[in-house]
Protein backbone atom coordinates (compact mmCIF):
# COMPACT_ATOMS: atom_id res chain seq x y z
CA UNK A 1 0.00 0.00 0.00
CA UNK A 2 1.32 3.42 -0.95
CA UNK A 3 0.39 6.91 0.11
CA UNK A 4 0.36 9.80 -2.33
CA UNK A 5 -0.30 13.51 -2.18
CA UNK A 6 -2.45 15.02 -4.89
CA UNK A 7 -2.01 18.67 -5.81
CA UNK A 8 -5.30 20.23 -6.86
CA UNK A 9 -6.60 23.59 -8.03
CA UNK A 10 -9.97 24.57 -6.57
CA UNK A 11 -12.38 26.27 -8.95
CA UNK A 12 -15.73 27.83 -8.10
CA UNK A 13 -18.30 27.90 -10.89
CA UNK A 14 -21.84 29.10 -10.26
CA UNK A 15 -21.61 28.38 -6.55
CA UNK A 16 -20.22 24.88 -7.07
CA UNK A 17 -16.76 23.87 -5.95
CA UNK A 18 -14.90 21.59 -8.32
CA UNK A 19 -11.25 20.72 -8.51
CA UNK A 20 -8.71 20.01 -11.17
CA UNK A 21 -5.96 17.50 -10.39
CA UNK A 22 -2.48 18.83 -11.17
CA UNK A 23 -0.44 15.77 -10.26
CA UNK A 24 0.48 13.12 -7.71
CA UNK A 25 3.54 13.22 -5.46
CA UNK A 26 5.12 10.58 -3.25
CA UNK A 27 6.13 13.05 -0.54
CA UNK A 28 4.32 15.98 1.01
CA UNK A 29 7.48 18.09 0.65
CA UNK A 30 7.49 17.72 -3.14
CA UNK A 31 3.76 18.54 -3.29
CA UNK A 32 4.35 21.63 -1.12
CA UNK A 33 7.19 22.82 -3.37
CA UNK A 34 4.92 22.69 -6.40
CA UNK A 35 2.04 24.33 -4.50
CA UNK A 36 4.27 27.21 -3.36
CA UNK A 37 5.60 27.69 -6.90
CA UNK A 38 2.10 27.84 -8.38
CA UNK A 39 0.83 30.20 -5.67
CA UNK A 40 3.75 32.53 -6.31
CA UNK A 41 2.96 32.89 -10.02
CA UNK A 42 -0.85 32.53 -9.81
CA UNK A 43 -1.83 34.42 -6.64
CA UNK A 44 -5.53 34.53 -7.54
CA UNK A 45 -5.86 30.73 -7.79
CA UNK A 46 -6.58 28.39 -4.86
CA UNK A 47 -4.36 25.31 -4.54
CA UNK A 48 -4.56 22.53 -2.00
CA UNK A 49 -2.98 19.17 -1.26
CA UNK A 50 -5.07 16.06 -0.69
CA UNK A 51 -3.73 12.96 1.04
CA UNK A 52 -4.61 9.71 -0.71
CA UNK A 53 -4.11 6.06 0.17
CA UNK A 54 -3.52 3.89 -2.85
CA UNK A 55 -3.82 0.11 -2.63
Amino acid sequence: MNNVYELIKRVYIGGLEIYDSLGLFTTKEKANESKEYLEKYNPNEIYDILYRRVD
